[in-house]
């Protein structure tokens, strides 16, 4: 072997060599460790950042996402107005048992004239209403409407399963500007509910969401059946005969 040989043999060796020594200090002291939320298959992952002992399971991860739909904003006075607020989850074996929402209404400018924020309970294949009342600015003030989602934390529907609340001796009267919904819930459950938001929703014969409103229930034992009333603000001008029944959905919590 020539002396050029040699020196290209060594210094290859001694290259390789200072390689694999930076190798195991970037391995021992730099590399960041194997992380949940890092885009890369590692550590006990089953699939990227899902699965194993320490992430969330992969059939979690790939649930579709809870719906926020586009925020129904009715006038409810000269000042104020009714804002409803619908989430669905699509899913049938998984539940949300907290979902935080934000919607942010604007007007004319990029200053916001109202942000809603607060968090739900949406069940398996389920939905959501949440109705906002004397909101104060008016329909027309409001150019654009941006929800957004921050936290959600999933649960299996063995352990997230929907309080049985039915309603009953529904009735409802309507008259020029004002209507009243009242009624019977009864709690099937073997368990007490803490407290129960009561839903109402009005719409015309077209399916028009025309008004809303709420009342709040607490500490319905099991078994036990209480009466309702849900007073509503009927827009100006509209015709009594022209509504539907209205619909009234309940939002129970242990």
């Amino acid at each position: 072997m020539n002396r050029r040989t040699k020196q290209i043999t060594y210094g290859g060796f001694y290259l390789v060599l200072w390689c694999l020594i930076g190798y195991g200090i970037y391995i021992a002291t730099l590399k960041p460790p194997a992380s949940c939320i890092d885009t890369i298959k590692n550590g006990d992952e089953t699939e990227v950042d899902c699965g194993g002992p320490n992430c969330i399971s992969c059939e979690v991860k790939h649930l579709d996402p809870i719906r926020m739909l586009e925020a129904k904003v009715l006038q409810a006075s000269d000042s104020a107005s009714t804002v409803v607020l619908e989430f669905r989850n699509p899913n049938a074996k998984y539940g949300a048992a907290k979902f935080d929402y934000r919607y942010v209404f604007y007007g004319s400018s990029t200053e916001p004239l109202y942000t809603a924020e607060d968090e739900v309970v949406i069940y398996p294949n389920g939905r959501t209403y949440q109705v906002l009342v004397n909101v104060p600015f008016k329909v027309q003030d409001v150019s654009l409407t941006a929800g957004t989602s921050t936290l959600t934390i999933w649960k299996p529907i063995v352990e997230l399963t929907q309080p049985q609340i039915p309603v009953s001796n529904l009735k409802y009267q309507f008259s020029e500007g004002r209507g009243v919904i009242t009624g019977l819930i009864r709690n099937e459950n073997p368990y007490a509910i803490g407290s129960a938001i009561i839903n109402g929703l009005v719409r015309d014969k077209k399916g028009n969401l025309v008004t809303a409103s709420k009342t709040f229930i607490r500490d319905l034992e099991s078994t036990q059946e209480r009466e309702f009333k849900i007073a509503v603000l009927l827009p100006p001008g509209i015709a009594t005969d022209t509504l539907a029944a209205p619909e009234v959905v309940v939002d129970a919590r242990r």
